[in-house]
C-alpha cells in the first residue's frame, strides 16, 4: 500500500470485508480488526453503516437499522405496508 493516503488505505480495509463475505470467507477479514474492535446495531432494515479505521484496523463499525413501519406510523405518513 506505499503512496497511498491514509483514506485510500482505510477504504481498502473496508472494500476487505465485503469482498471477504461475496467470496464467503469473513473470517479472513479478522485480522483487520483492532483488539478493542465494537460493532453496534439495531431493529429490521439496513441503512447506513459508519466504519472507524485506524491504522489499518477497524476500531468500530456503527450500522443504523429501522424499521419501516413503525418510523412512518409514528411520523403519521401515510402508507401500504401491512399493520
Amino acid at each position: 500500500m506505499t503512496g497511498q493516503s491514509e483514506a485510500e488505505r482505510d477504504k481498502a480495509v473496508v472494500d476487505a470485508f465485503y469482498q471477504a463475505g461475496i467470496e464467503g470467507h469473513l473470517t479472513s477479514f479478522a485480522r483487520y480488526l483492532d483488539p478493542d474492535f465494537k460493532v453496534t446495531a439495531d431493529a429490521i432494515i439496513k441503512i447506513v453503516d459508519v466504519w472507524t479505521v485506524r491504522g489499518g484496523k477497524v476500531t468500530s463499525i456503527c450500522v443504523a437499522y429501522f424499521e419501516p413501519q413503525a418510523l412512518l406510523d409514528k411520523l403519521g405518513i401515510a402508507h401500504q405496508l401491512a399493520s
